[in-house]
């Protein structure tokens, strides 16, 4: 090949490499301003999906051998796989992973009443009811105690009266005395029976999780979104999870927050 024709061959490869690389950078940053077409997106994760099929299997047999799920995925290594597998996914590269210490979570709920219009404070965690009132909400383990209390979508400002269980009852002024509710009831460490017995029969209830652990890939799009792909090994997934709605993806789901 003459001087002339391997210059020009080098040109061209710098050139398509120079254009690989930049075709890469634009699709990660796509990615990572959450830009990409949820149904590309969707396919992806599909295709994540079965790369998972050799970590939850080990993860199951760790569960089989031991009587219990893994503290962490490094516990399967080498004994259960050479090494973790990552995702795959471009800018999502790591499966996360969690055991819970109680594999079962409730949530009850009680309506607290209109906010009049108020914007509200803080994060909207819960679906629950009319969304232009406030909930207490209850996280309720599987031996009917609670473990978590929270009053979601709260006005930005209202006045804090003291609990009265009479008016509790009567649905009256509820989001004034939520906060002095712990001086009625020991809450969280409550059971439920005692929570019923004072404040009435609670506006709903619905499963939060059913699985002793968690397989996830967090998956934010944009600045502001935390949205997650999860697998549990019962595939009992709620409606509602993490401050969003579920979708199913096979045996996975994915929560658009």
């Amino acid at each position: 090949m003459s001087t002339v024709g391997k210059k020009w061959l080098w040109r061209s490869l710098w050139i398509i490499g120079l254009s690989l690389i930049l075709s890469l950078a634009v699709y990660r940053l796509v990615i990572s301003l959450g830009l990409e077409p949820w149904s590309l997106q969707k396919i992806r994760l599909a295709r994540t999906t079965h790369r998972a099929e050799r970590l939850i299997a080990a993860i199951k047999a760790y569960e089989h051998d031991r009587g219990v799920a893994p503290d962490s995925l490094r516990a399967l290594v080498p004994q259960y796989l050479a090494k973790v597998p990552g995702t795959g996914l471009a800018g999502y590269p790591k499966f996360e992973y969690m055991r819970f210490t109680n594999s079962q979570y409730s949530l009850m709920w009680y309506d607290l009443g209109s906010r009049n219009g108020q914007p509200k404070a803080g994060l909207w965690l819960h679906p629950e009811g009319d969304p232009e009132h406030a909930i207490l909400a209850l996280t309720v383990d599987h031996i009917g105690r609670v473990v978590q209390a929270y009053a979601d979508r709260m006005p930005q400002t209202h006045q804090t009266n003291a609990f009265d269980a009479q008016r509790w009852r009567g649905k009256d002024h509820r989001i004034e005395m939520v906060r002095s509710l712990p001086t009625a009831l020991q809450i969280p460490g409550a059971d439920t029976n005692a929570v019923v017995a004072l404040l009435g029969v609670p506006n709903g209830f619905r499963i939060l999780r059913d699985s002793p652990w968690e397989l996830r890939i967090d998956c934010s799009r944009g600045m502001l979104n935390w949205d997650v792909f999860f697998y549990w090994p019962t595939q009992r997934y709620p409606n509602h999870i993490y401050g969003g709605v579920v979708e199913r993806i096979g045996d996975w789901a994915y929560v658009h927050e």
